[in-house]
C-alpha cells in the first residue's frame, strides 16, 4: 500500500510540475505577442507614412511635368 502512496505523489508532482511549466510557457508566449504585436504596429506606421510620401511625391512630380509642359508650348508658340 505504501509504494502506491509514493507512486500517487510522485504523479502528482510530475503533473504540478507540467502544470507550472505549462503555465510559465503560456506567460511567456503572451509576453512574445505583445513584443510581436507592438513591433508590428510600429512597421505598419512606418510604411503608411512611407506611403504616404511617395503619393506627395508623385503628386509632385506629375505637377513638375505639368508646369515643364506648359513651359515647353510656351517655348514652342514663341514667334
Amino acid at each position: 500500500m505504501s509504494d502506491w502512496i509514493v507512486l500517487f505523489l510522485f504523479g502528482g508532482a510530475v503533473i504540478l510540475a507540467l502544470v507550472l511549466v505549462a503555465r510559465y510557457q503560456a506567460g511567456r508566449y503572451q509576453d512574445y505577442l505583445a513584443r510581436h504585436t507592438a513591433e508590428t504596429k510600429k512597421v505598419t506606421a512606418n510604411q503608411a507614412r512611407l506611403i504616404e510620401q511617395q503619393d506627395a511625391h508623385q503628386a509632385l512630380i506629375r505637377e513638375q511635368n505639368a508646369l515643364l509642359a506648359r513651359i515647353a508650348t510656351a517655348l514652342e508658340q514663341r514667334p
